[in-house]
């Protein structure tokens, strides 16, 4: 008699259960350093938390709270470690009722989280994570697999593109038709690129990579000036308005930042600009085809270098250390200058708030 094929539920079950049942099992011997113990086949609970048999630790209760909010919310950290939080504070999926067994990246982690309410709250430092984070990632590939949800977002995200694509060239038709006698120049751009896991998340609300940062920016002359032009050095959005300006003939803002891209576009200029990205808890710094990333929660600064690296797999900052220093200088510098040049706060009009709902950015 031939075993019935496993069905995707099977395999689900078999994870998760397979992820608390080891648990349950391990814990009795957590600790003890290998060849100290007689090995064991069966739950029989103590062990440093004093557990009764088929009560799992952390390592489950963690994996449940992530596939929990990957079920009911999707890719949402907020709401992960809302979750995580709830753990920590009442026990929330622990097998006793009360948390135990915390470690201090974790505890460490959801402490500032609960303080800034910024779910990327952890280090990113690469050795502040132990084998704990693996032991909690079942629900992820269980979320995803076999890559059909990341498949199916993607399939959105280029649909997204082509609609746009395909809005953008009707924009410009009934332009053409309505200004055919007036002179148009047309600009193009994003404010940020989504990430589909190249460094492990989704969306946009995450670290400054690449992906996030580096977006098209076309500019488009009805006399067809410049045609065909490809400017190879970085532009930056704050060098967009200083252009419009030099381009209408009007006095540039003097609280403006950036600088026209005329010589860029006309060959004038031919070296390389400081590029700046700054997000709600970290920043960047592009110069000369090396990125200097900081993350506030983790302290450290990573290095990479973008011409032999695009995708940033590689943390340089320890084998360029004068490198990293040059710009750590750059990157100080400019949040230097935004902590100098401040602002009055200001509040919203009601005007604004309407904009800003309808576009979804607030409630």
């Amino acid at each position: 008699m031939s075993a019935r094929p496993l069905s995707e539920i099977d395999r689900i079950r078999g994870a998760l259960l397979g992820l608390a049942v080891g648990d349950a099992v391990g814990t009795s011997l957590e600790f003890q350093p290998p060849g100290t113990f007689e090995p064991i086949d069966d739950m029989i609970g103590g062990g440093p938390f004093h557990l009764k048999p088929g009560e799992w630790t952390d390592d489950t209760s963690m994996a449940l709270c992530l596939g929990e909010s990957l079920r009911e919310a999707g890719f949402d950290p907020a709401d992960q470690m809302d979750r995580y939080t709830r753990w920590l504070s009442g026990g929330y999926m622990s097998s006793t009722g009360s948390c135990f067994a915390a470690g201090w990246t974790t505890s460490n982690a959801i402490a500032r989280f609960v303080e800034i309410g910024q779910p990327f709250a952890g280090s990113i430092d690469e050795d502040s994570a132990g084998n704990g984070s693996l032991m909690r990632l079942a629900p992820v590939p269980i979320w995803a697999s076999p890559d059909e949800e990341l498949a199916r977002l993607t399939d959105l995200y280029d649909a997204c593109i082509r609609y746009t694509d395909a809005e953008i060239g009707r924009f410009l038709d009934a332009l053409a038709r309505r200004r055919a006698n007036r002179e148009r120049i047309v600009i193009i751009t994003a404010d940020h690129g989504d990430e589909f896991m190249e460094h492990g998340s989704l969306y946009h609300n995450n670290i400054l990579y690449e992906e996030l940062i580096r977006v098209p920016l076309v500019l488009w002359w009805s006399d067809g000036s410049h045609a065909g032009t490809r400017v190879e050095g970085l532009a930056r959005h704050v060098d967009v308005l200083p252009t419009m300006a030099e381009w209408l003939g009007i006095p540039t803002p003097e609280q403006a930042m950036g600088s026209s891209l005329t010589p860029l576009i006309t060959g004038e200029e031919t070296g390389a600009r400081e590029t700046i990205a700054e997000g709600d808890f970290c920043a960047a710094v592009v110069y000369e085809g090396w990125k200097i990333l900081r993350v506030d929660s983790s302290g450290v600064d990573y290095l990479y270098d973008l011409s032999a690296d695009p995708g940033e797999t590689e943390n340089l900052a320890a084998r360029e250390p004068q490198r990293l220093e040059d710009m750590r200088r750059r990157l100080d510098a400019y949040l230097a200058l935004i902590e100098e040049q401040g602002g009055e706060e200001r509040r919203a009009t009601s005007e604004t708030l309407r904009q800003l709902r309808a576009l979804g950015y607030v409630n």
